[in-house]
């Protein structure tokens, strides 16, 4: 069992279901054991959900593995319910949260269903818990059950005689969910009186009211307590949860409130703690920055000077920033096409001495699309990109040329007039054997998938054929040599 145990890696989940296969008959596991397992599995599909959302072009690889998880997790739940291994609390859980990270909550309750079945069931009693029917409520909430069905769940498993933290909080959740607001407030009222220790399951709840709850007075006050530190538990309010709160500012039926999204989102930067990585808290800021746009979907003095503060703002109070936030404001204001803001961000770089990384270099290369610019500029700027790709590649005989890092070049030579410049260094790059098929495939297929490039698309195509390549359905590149 020691290899269950330990493995964390999918790689190894085929092995580890093999012992356990061969073992469930004749060596008892212990609930502690099953449990492990359960949570391995569990541990592995979020591994391969990351992996996805990562990496796109793996997605379906990932779907296939995500699915053979299922099936073990299947395989125990049935030798549950027949009572040939039993596991523990926490062990059950794990294989509930697991069909929500799966995205697949239904499948989820289909499976508790039956296991809390008294008639077919081994482990029936056990499926009522308080302390797992957290994880089945949090399973009907996703699947927008009735209200009325999740209260007579909850009422059954209270009816136990069980206490646990878990069915409060999942209950609250519901509640909210439901904006049933006056009653989550009251039940979360009795839980820090019954539980005030349980931080872990009091803070997930300050979350819910602050990111789901619709009524926003009660949402800010649940926010601005939070990080001022005035809640008897320790608060760490998640970056996605602000993000879904500033979504309900802004959507609400009047006119959304910008100076109180402003608001939110600056006392929120000034709370985050200095060691905290700009990449996990970038969602605040783009979101931010999108609603700025759209309050000020024109560069007017009032909208750039506003800018300007929020950015001395950000650098003040973050201190040491990083190529992020730059590249989050440089993308953000390309809408503008405003020549002296692009200029301005961009030396920025060298004041705050940053590094110009690849992803920096293509975001630069992609403001220069809506602006008045010298071709011997966007030259430069594109062999900055293509030094900065070499040096992160570090000799390790990946190509050089990715597909996006033509994309950017493709963006900043948008204009009609620059189309030479793009097809001069496109061949370039062809005639030097500096372009895979796979970059020049997917070049095509990113044109041609996405309806913001349909003015370019004929174009490249042309651009290709002119080139004498050609590509089968499959993808598979034919470059016909033309006849003297």
């Amino acid at each position: 069992m020691n290899q269950i145990r330990n493995t964390n890696m999918l790689t190894d989940l085929e092995q580890s279901m093999n012992i356990y296969t061969k073992l469930r008959s004749v060596n008892p596991f212990y609930p502690g054991d099953i449990a492990r397992l359960l949570q391995t599995l569990h541990t592995s599909v979020r591994i391969a959900r990351r992996d996805a959302n990562k990496y796109k072009s793996q997605k379906k690889d990932n779907s296939d593995a995500i699915e053979k998880i299922k099936e073990y997790f299947l395989i125990i739940a049935e030798d549950m319910r027949n009572g040939v291994v039993q596991a523990s609390f926490w062990g059950v859980i794990h294989l509930y949260t697991a069909f929500a990270t799966m995205e697949i909550p239904q499948e989820g309750l289909n499976l508790w269903s039956a296991l809390s079945d008294s008639k077919n069931s081994k482990c029936s009693k056990l499926m009522w818990s308080p302390v797992i029917i957290g994880s089945v409520i949090d399973l009907m909430t996703a699947v927008d059950a009735p209200f009325e069905n999740i209260k007579q769940v909850y009422e059954t498993s209270k009816a136990t005689g069980g206490e646990a933290s878990n069915i409060e909080q999942a209950m609250i959740g519901a509640l909210i969910k439901n904006n049933m607001i006056g009653d989550a407030l009251q039940l979360f009222t009795t839980m820090l009186k019954v539980y005030p220790d349980e931080t872990y399951s009091l803070v997930r709840i300050h979350d819910r009211f602050v990111g789901d709850c619709d009524d926003i007075p009660t949402a800010l006050r649940f926010f601005y307590e939070g990080i001022q530190k005035k809640t008897p538990y320790q608060a760490t309010t998640h970056p996605s949860t602000v993000v879904r709160l500033m979504q309900r500012i802004w959507a609400t039926e009047n006119e959304p409130d910008f100076d109180l999204l402003e608001n939110v989102w600056k006392s929120y930067i000034a709370s985050t703690s200095p060691s905290m990585g700009e990449w996990m808290f970038n969602s605040t800021v783009n979101f931010y920055l999108k609603a700025f746009m759209e309050h000020y979907p024109e560069p007017t003095p009032e909208a750039v000077s506003r800018l300007k503060e929020v950015i001395q703002f950000y650098i003040k109070t973050r201190v040491n920033i990083s190529p992020i936030f730059l590249n989050t404001v440089l993308s953000a204001v390309q809408p503008w096409a405003d020549r002296d803001i692009v200029f301005t961000i961009i030396s920025a770089f060298q004041i705050y001495h940053l590094p110009e990384d690849f992803v920096s270099c293509r975001i630069i290369l992609n403001s220069l699309e809506n602006i008045d610019v010298e071709q011997d500029y966007i030259i430069s700027r594109w062999n900055k990109l293509v030094d900065a790709q070499k040096n992160s590649r570090n000799n390790n005989n990946q190509p050089v040329i990715q597909q996006l890092d033509l994309l950017a070049l493709l963006r900043a030579c948008y204009r009609p007039e620059r189309e030479l410049l793009f097809t001069s260094i496109f061949e370039d790059l062809l005639n030097r054997g500096q372009l895979t098929q796979k970059v020049i495939y997917e070049m095509k297929q990113s044109l041609h998938n996405n309806p913001r490039y349909s003015s370019k698309q004929e174009y490249f195509d042309k651009l290709l054929k002119k080139n004498f390549i050609e590509f089968k359905t499959n993808g598979v590149m034919e470059k016909h040599v033309p006849f003297n």
